[in-house]
Formats: C-alpha cells, structure tokens, sequence
C-alpha cells in the first residue's frame, strides 16, 4: 500500500505539471496575450530602444539581444542591457517553467519563491536602467514572436522536465532507505544555517544546483513529511535557485550575448551574473531575518 501511494503521488505531480505547461504553451501562442505582457513591462524596462529590446526578452533572449545589437556602443550599455533583461526573462521564466513546473509541485511554496526571484529581478533591471538612462520613446512594439504549435511545445517541454522530476522523487525515496539524504543534509548545514534555515531545507538547496525541479521535488517530500515548513521551503527553493544562477546563465544567456555582442555581451553577462545573484541572495537573507 505504501508503494502504491508512492506511485500514485508521482503520477499526480506529473499531471499537475502537464497541465500546468500545456496551459502555459496555449497563452504564448496568443497574440493578444503576449502584447499585454509587454506592455506590462514598459514602466520597467522603458519604451526606448533598449526598452523595446527588454521586452522582447519576455518572449527570446536571443531575440532580445539581436534587436539591440546594433544600439550597443560601449561596455556600460552592454552591462545596462544585459541587467535590464532581468525582470522580462523573469516574468518568462515564471510563465515557462516556474508555475506549470514547481507551483504544482510545491504549492504555495513555489508561489513565494516565484514572488522572491520577481522582486530580486526587478531590483537587478533597475539597476540596468538606470546605468543606460535612455529617453523614453513612444515607438511601436513591433512584430511578436508567438508559439506556433503549442501542443507540440507542451510536449516537448514536459518531457525534458518530466523525467527529472519523477527521477529526483524515486532518487529521494531510495535514497531514505539507505541514508543518503542524511549524508547530504549534514555536508550542506553549514550552508543552511547562514540563510537561517533548518537542516532539511539544506536538501533543497543542492537539488536546486542541478536544477529547480529537482529542488521542488526534494522539497515536496519533505514538506508532505512534515520536516519543512512552507516557509522555510519556499526560502530553500528561492535560495537554491539564487545560488544556481551561474549555471543558468552560463547555458542560456551567455550563448546569445557573446554571439550578438561579443567582448561586451560577455563582460555584460558576467556582471548580470553576479548583480543579480548577489542581489537574490540579499533578498533571501533579508526574509529569512524577518521571518525567523
């Protein structure tokens, strides 16, 4: 029986997260959708060239960097572009991946880590901004990029995550039985106790640092045990993820910004990378004080 409820529970993430990506694939092939979003972004980003640029990250970065390679004339507007991409590529990381992949499978949880990487974002884009200190312009949006099969995007999706995510719940569960969570958890303490968090959430953490599923996964078992308050799992994902920054840059953003912008759109995906994790890291440590 308990093997069976084991199974049942992974079954039930996993159509939680379909569901929620499927949903998520539908919305991007929606012209009128994805003209609202960027509008939304404009009091962020600006309406200028780079503005402009900024919201179009929200759909590509790669599209984003290519609109305004030819407006980048220096190392500090690189630096500026590349910080003010944060908040678009935020708002399209929390719509692509974050909520049909870790709020189903977290909860709440994942709801406050997504309200986390939002607010740090948004600090690192006004950073950027205000490095750029563009004229506003009026100037239209342009021609939007939508998804053209959203089913078959769906799908392609799901089982680049799926298997992960299943994967981390059957490693967890075996890895129970034999002590290796355990072994984990008293490596990465040290680590846990500098955010103010307990033991466990130190699990989380490096599940995060191979990727965010799998931290979401970690951590639903041991929300569901009881040995994770909501909290404390929510500043666990909001931390892993803080600190798997680097990684994530290193595969999807400095590609684009060194192919489009060359020395300056390396030396600009290097400052963002460490802006902008410094910046999430500071906002969890300031949390984490409040609430404990």
């Amino acid at each position: 029986m308990r093997r069976l409820n084991w199974i049942l529970e992974i079954i039930r993430t996993l159509l939680c997260m379909y569901m929620g990506i499927l949903i998520a694939s539908y919305l991007g092939s929606s012209e009128a959708c994805a003209r609202s979003l960027l509008r939304v972004l404009k009091p962020v980003v600006g309406s200028g060239p780079y503005g402009h640029a900024a919201s179009l990250s929200v759909l590509s970065s790669s599209m984003a960097l290519y609109a305004a390679q030819n407006n980048v004339n220096s190392i500090r507007e690189a630096m500026g572009l590349l910080l003010l991409l944060a908040f678009p590529t935020s708002v399209a990381a929390a719509l692509q991946f974050y909520l049909p992949v870790v709020v189903p499978t977290v909860g709440p949880a994942g709801l406050f880590m997504v309200c986390i990487s939002a607010a740090s974002a948004l600090l690192t884009s006004i950073l950027g901004r205000v490095l750029l200190l563009e004229r506003e312009d009026n100037g239209s949006m342009g021609k939007i990029t939508l998804v053209r099969d959203p089913w078959r995007t769906a799908h392609r999706v799901f089982f680049r995550v799926g298997p992960a995510v299943a994967l981390a719940m059957v490693v967890v569960k075996l890895g129970e039985g034999y002590g290796v969570t355990e072994w984990i958890e008293r490596s990465l303490q040290p680590l846990a106790r500098f955010v103010g968090l307990p033991s466990d959430a130190s699990l989380v953490v490096f599940g995060c640092l191979i990727n965010v599923a799998v931290g979401a996964a970690l951590g639903a078992d041991l929300r569901a045990s009881g040995k994770l308050r909501m909290e404390d799992l929510a500043l666990a994902l909001a931390f892993g993820r803080a600190l798997s920054l680097p990684r994530i840059h290193l595969q999807f953003l400095f590609p684009p910004a060194v192919t489009f912008l060359g020395r300056r759109g390396l030396l600009g995906a290097t400052t963002r990378t460490l802006v902008e994790t410094l910046v999430n890291v500071s906002v969890v440590l300031a949390l984490a004080a409040l609430i404990h």
